[in-house]
């Protein structure tokens, strides 16, 4: 570990420039005991009454999530406050190019930035609509399975926490354009929805704030999931109930899986290669019932994919 420090501190910019979270705490427990007061603490507030599929409550003792609002509500923007070395601490944003080599230094020793919004696409993959690259295409092309060796690839846990650090800034970006396109997303069609808010937050004395309608096309959204159950109903009340009903579960010790695995891995340490392998056996299967027909003609089949608590995908598929 010590040898690991010190190659950090010779190559990354940002260890000699910055604190640690140790000098910081050390820092901070030296100002209690001197002002004679009790050094900071975190309080985790849940609140239940969610659907458990979409919004499990978490079953380690890691704490996954920090935030701290007026009304119990998250932040729309999640700063993060670094510590700079002989100056005052400094809030920089979310999607900043700073953060991945800040977070991860193993990952990127020498500082090397992350996605930024003026990232051009180069000329062979860029249109008159898109010419910047996206936070998804970034980390796509970052995440990619190369021969040349890639830190990422070896980072086992630590790999996983980088996949939903970049998971999240995808859908911040996408929640932030939902957010600031709202006259452009014809919201005047809720134009009851907001009237009935408005009256019951004015009835119960209560603040409504600003109301943003998050449409059907945001995948997850309340609204796309009931879109998508009443697409299956109707496809149920037009060709009957279903003749079929099948669950595919990913087997980790496949053989696809295992010879894509770096020497000492196990499935666990490279969920992006459970997931592709999963999306390319569950193409053949789809391909195999309804174009090779090896359980008989279909006239119709819906299936939807979930994620058990090991990280595995299964998929549940009605077939008609």
């Amino acid at each position: 570990m010590m040898l690991l420090t010190n190659l950090i501190n010779r190559t990354n910019p940002y260890a000699a420039a910055y604190k640690q979270m140790q000098q910081v705490e050390v820092e901070e427990e030296a100002r209690a005991l001197a002002e004679n007061r009790t050094p900071s603490s975190v309080t985790m507030h849940i609140l239940r009454g969610h659907d458990q599929k979409r919004y499990n409550n978490p079953q380690q003792d890691e704490v996954a999530v920090i935030f701290s609002s007026h009304d119990g509500a998250p932040p729309q923007e999640r700063d993060i406050v670094v510590h700079p070395r002989n100056e005052l601490p400094k809030s920089i944003s979310y999607m900043s190019a700073n953060i991945d080599p800040m977070i991860y230094p193993l990952f990127f020793p020498y500082g090397e930035l992350g996605w930024q919004c003026h990232m051009q696409h180069v000329p062979a993959y860029s249109t008159n609509k898109r010419t910047r690259l996206t936070t998804l295409q970034f980390y796509a092309h970052r995440l990619s399975v190369r021969q040349a060796f890639s830190p990422l690839c070896y980072g086992s846990k630590l790999f996983q926490q980088y996949i939903v650090d970049a998971y999240i800034r995808v859908e911040t970006g996408r929640m932030n354009f939902i957010r600031n396109q709202q006259n452009h997303l014809r919201v005047e069609m809720y134009q009851g929805l907001m009237d009935h808010i408005h009256s019951q937050a004015h009835e119960n004395n209560l603040n409504p704030g600003k109301l943003v309608i998050l449409p059907s096309s945001f995948q997850g959204s309340p609204r796309a999931m009931q879109q998508n159950y009443q697409d299956a109903m109707a496809i149920v009340s037009k060709y009957g109930k279903p003749d079929l009903f099948l669950t595919y579960t990913c087997n980790p010790r496949c053989k696809d899986i295992c010879d894509a695995l770096l020497p000492g891995q196990q499935a666990h340490d490279r969920p992006d290669i459970v997931a592709r392998v999963f999306k390319l056996h569950l193409a053949e299967l789809i391909n195999d019932i309804t174009k090779r027909h090896v359980l008989g003609k279909p006239v119709a089949y819906v299936y939807v994919i979930e994620f058990q608590k090991r990280g595995l995908p299964h998929c549940h598929l009605l077939i008609m």
